[in-house]
């Protein structure tokens, strides 16, 4: 139904200002059941007092039943805790006034996962998706007075196993790698699918009243979803909303609808009637030309400006209104794929052009931060965000094999103006496509698609993670007599359950079924493609563990790069409180068991061995071995994932041999769910490994990017995100990048000269230096070629005893970087640099930012800071350090004295690792 709506006069304005100042979300009245409730397992007469949200496990743990269920070897310990039913239950006090509503409705945001639900004694649903929220009708079961509501959990384990018995056939995998110590079936549940493993976290079949519980009353309907989308007609700006109602009691309904955005003059009003017990009323809203929108932009790109949208409901028989309130922003969103050469084989782009301009993405993927859901609060969300864009992030993929994130999550993503590529929540695994399982499928696209959709910050829903590319590369033991059924029951899931239904709520923002994919080829395919890591279409997934990926000739030149990525270890300081000191080593059971990736231990020493040597045994220091290795492996994972970012950056501009155009790099992967070796940037607490510090100089908005090819010619690039561009047609037919009004425009040439030093590991002095005048008209362009036999002089440099730097106009610029000729080995003559923290002063006016003094008595590459048992972070780690002196700054996350900073503070470098003590 559409609406047409009117004016309001302005005494309703007054009143609708005077209504949202006081706080009222969602007008119907509600009684809270979030808080104190107990929890008891099937079978045992001991009940334990619970916080909802929570769940099972930190429940115990909060009442000292178990300890910390990261430390040891717990997630395998209290494995039985996720294999028991357990109940929670909780009494609630109901009016007499409640109790003669016409409508009463017991309302789950989150329950995780399957379980009977019982008011009084009495059963009102089963729930099978952690997911849906589920309203249900419960006016009958509710008394005045003193009421019981118990939540009946079936361990997810035993239901996942009586799912698979059900099955006329397997749906694989069976059960996860033994090196991830998980458990089976995760695929036949709809629930967070890493809760039973995955290769960098634990199991903990979780069991939780995960979100808001309440009961909600009222007497003719209730705004249940807004949903909102914004599109750009020539010069003017439109917004499309939708509200869905609740009036389950399928009676005729008259009242008014007000919709109310100040800030945009828009204050209109309609009379609405309602006759279906699930109504919705649609109406497209013209932005007054005498107010001036701002768009919503990406972070770098501009302001990410909100708009707050009122939406009233209120009954001609002057009940209680329903009232909902949420932010938006006025951006379009376009996912390009066009031919990029006159060959047809040469495939398709795959950019994004957020309001009319080609972005190119530069983020990390997101993996659930915690397997207890209740730990991860606003606090946490918005630090990692902010870590985010301090490194100069745009962009965010949510991994498939997680949750829904909370609204919170989406509301600092859309604040900070972080783009988010949103996966639903399939992950390597094909999925049954029984119709109770489709149909379950298809309520949970609904409502979270409902949910999310007005989040600016959303520019792409994703069917699946690498689903299709497990069932056409042969990822699990297919039966062949089976292979057909399990490629019919991937389109009944992602083309015409998933798909379907997301295209029919939000036709704003594109759609793939999977990723990695081909695209829109992959639709012209029938739903799965031949080759769905192909380079030219689509997305792609790259992890190469046995290549030295600080050359260009191991990295591919993809259109969009969604995952790529490579292992290091966390700090040791985030180890030891998980375990005796004693069984920290780098080989250890403890080691072995928090490793679940095959082969990951062996791996990344070979990759240590490719660029360094393995640190000696220290008998009178045990521990630091280990701490080298951690140490040798985040350097390793910085720099591999610095050399492949730089090279999908270089790509951007131009297509050459039918590959390029590359716009997007997102590296596996930003967070932690616990403390482990695995392939992200931020560790569980929030510490930022060496990775996420090499970020911030990746991402830069101007970046120097030199590489060798064939190592005859030295090639350095100039990156930049400055200049606007659109896309151009070579005659040849051949497509690149250039600027938008370059001969009206003075901002689209960047000038500046570029300087090259080589220096001797040994010698302060540069030994030859080189520089150049440049004019980026570009995104990315070469600006400089030196031929390596200029480079290298046997007399003066080796391989190994030499290395390049570049910087822009001036050494202390902000744009610098700096490239190893070889292995980075002590017989190298890379000096033994004694390196002291001479100075750590608080910085006037800046609360806990503390300005740090280094001195170093040679060249010292890859000097580390860490401040141990501190939250924040350094300006700068990591780094090279050439001059005798340097300063950084630690933001602190706490208050914290100077003196207790100073005695946290430690510093290393790289021939630290071969100092025998």
């Amino acid at each position: 139904m559409l609406l047409q709506l009117i004016p309001l006069p302005f005494i309703l304005l007054l009143l609708l200002s005077e209504f949202f100042s006081c706080n009222v979300i969602d007008g119907q009245v509600r009684i809270n059941l979030n808080g104190k409730w107990t929890i008891q397992a099937e079978g045992s007469n001991v009940s334990y007092p619970a916080t909802v949200p929570g769940g099972v496990y930190m429940a115990l743990y909060n009442n000292h039943v178990i300890d910390d269920p990261y430390a040891g070897f717990n997630d395998v310990a209290y494995r039985n805790i996720g294999k028991k039913n357990w109940n929670f239950t909780k009494k609630f006090t109901v009016t007499e006034s409640v109790v003669a509503s016409k409508n009463i409705a017991l309302v789950c945001l989150g329950i995780d996962t399957v379980a009977q639900i019982y008011i009084n004694g009495f059963h009102v649903r089963n729930t099978s998706n952690m997911f849906v929220r589920y309203v249900t009708d419960v006016k009958k079961y509710v008394v005045v007075g003193t009421n019981t509501i118990t939540v009946a959990f079936t361990s997810p384990v035993t239901a996942a196993n009586k799912a698979n018995e059900k099955l006329p056939y397997t749906v694989p995998p069976n059960c996860p790698n033994p090196k991830q110590n998980g458990e089976c079936h995760i695929n036949l549940l709809r629930k967070m699918q890493a809760s039973f493993s995955w290769d960098w976290g634990p199991a903990f079949p979780t069991l939780s009243i995960w979100r808001d519980i309440y009961l909600e009353y009222f007497n003719t309907t209730v705004i249940r979803d807004i949903t909102t989308k914004t599109y750009k007609g020539n010069d003017d700006w439109y917004l499309e909303v939708v509200v869905f109602f609740d009036n389950r009691a399928r009676v005729p309904v008259k009242g008014k609808l007000s919709i109310h955005m100040s800030e945009l003059k828009v204050m209109l009003t309609s009379n609405i009637d309602l006759t279906k017990d699930s109504d919705e009323l649609k109406t497209i809203i013209k932005i007054p030309k005498d107010a001036v929108v701002e768009p919503w932009w990406p972070h770098g790109y501009g302001k990410a400006r909100l708009y707050t949208l009122n939406v009233i409901f209120t009954s001609d028989k002057d009940e209680e209104p329903s009232a909902k309130q949420i932010k938006i922003g006025f951006r379009t969103v376009e996912l390009i794929q066009t031919p990029v050469t006159k060959r047809a084989s040469d495939g398709l782009t795959f950019y994004f052009k957020i309001n009319g301009i080609p972005v190119f993405f530069k983020g990390s993927n997101w993996i659930p931060a915690d397997s207890f859901q209740e730990r991860v609060t606003p606090a946490r969300i918005r630090n990692l965000f902010q870590s985010l864009v301090d490194a100069n992030q745009n962009s965010m993929r949510v991994w498939g094999g997680g949750v829904y994130e909370s609204d919170e999550f989406y509301q600092i993503a859309d604040e900070f103006g972080v783009m988010i590529w949103q996966d639903f929540m399939f992950a390597v695994a094909l999925y049954p496509d029984t119709p109770q399982f489709l149909s379950s499928v298809k309520d949970e696209v609904v409502y979270q698609v409902r949910r999310l959709m007005h989040h600016p910050s959303i520019v792409i829903w994703a069917g699946n993670n690498e689903n299709e590319i497990a069932l056409v590369n042969g990822w699990f033991p297919l039966s062949l007599e089976h292979y057909k059924k399990y490629r019919e029951a991937y389109i009944k899931l992602y083309v015409d359950t998933i798909g379907t239904n997301v295209m029919k709520e939000d036709n704003s923002r594109p759609f793939v079924t999977s990723s990695p994919s081909n695209g829109v080829k992959t639709k012209s395919d029938g739903g799965i493609s031949p080759n769905p890591a192909a380079q030219n279409y689509g997305d792609i997934h790259f992890y190469d563990y046995i290549s030295n990926l600080w050359l260009d000739s191991s990295i591919p030149i993809p259109r969009f790069a969604s995952e790529y990525g490579i292992q290091s270890w966390c700090s040791y300081s985030s180890l030891v409180p998980l375990l005796n000191q004693s069984a920290l080593k780098y080989w250890s059971n403890f080691t072995i068991h928090r490793q679940h990736h095959l082969a990951g231990q062996l791996e990344m020493e070979a990759e240590i061995l490719q660029h360094f040597d393995l640190p000696p045994s220290s008998k009178k220091f045990k521990h630091k071995t280990f701490q080298d290795i951690i140490y040798l492996t985040q350097i390793n994972q910085a720099m591999s994932i610095r050399f492949e970012t730089e090279s999908y950056r270089r790509h951007q501009s131009e297509v050459v041999n039918g590959l390029g155009i590359t716009m997007g790099a997102l590296y596996w992967q930003l967070n932690d769910i616990w403390q482990a070796p695995t392939w992200s940037s931020i560790e569980y607490d929030g510490t930022w490994k060496m990775l996420h510090y090499y970020s911030k100089k990746f991402f830069s908005p101007v970046l120097i990017s030199p590489y060798f090819v064939n190592e005859k010619m030295l090639y350095i690039n100039m990156v930049v995100d400055g200049i606007p561009i659109k896309e151009h047609r070579r005659s040849d037919g051949s497509l690149e990048m250039v600027p938008l009004n370059i001969s009206k425009s003075k901002n689209s040439v960047l000038t500046g000269t570029l300087q090259v030093k080589l220096y001797n590991w040994k010698n302060r002095t540069p030994v030859k230096s080189w520089t150049q005048k440049y004019s980026l008209d570009k995104t990315s362009d070469v600006v400089l070629k030196i031929p390596a036999s200029e480079i290298v002089d046997h007399k003066k440099c080796s391989l190994t005893s030499c290395f390049l730097f570049f910087f822009l106009d001036s050494e202390d610029s902000v744009s610098t970087s700096w490239l190893p000729l070889g292995r980075l080995v002590p017989s190298g003559g890379i000096p033994f640099a004694k390196i002291k923290i001479t100075k750590v002063v608080a910085v006037s006016g800046r609360n806990n930012t503390f300005d740090i003094t280094l001195q170093s008595s040679d060249i010292a590459p890859f000097v580390w800071l860490e401040a141990t048992g501190i939250l924040g972070r350094f300006s700068d780690n990591g780094f090279l350090m050439i001059n005798a002196s340097k300063s950084v700054e630690f933001y602190a996350w706490q208050n914290v004295p100077v003196d207790q900073l100073k005695t946290s503070l430690t510093v290393k470098s790289l021939m630290d690792v071969y100092n025998i003590r």
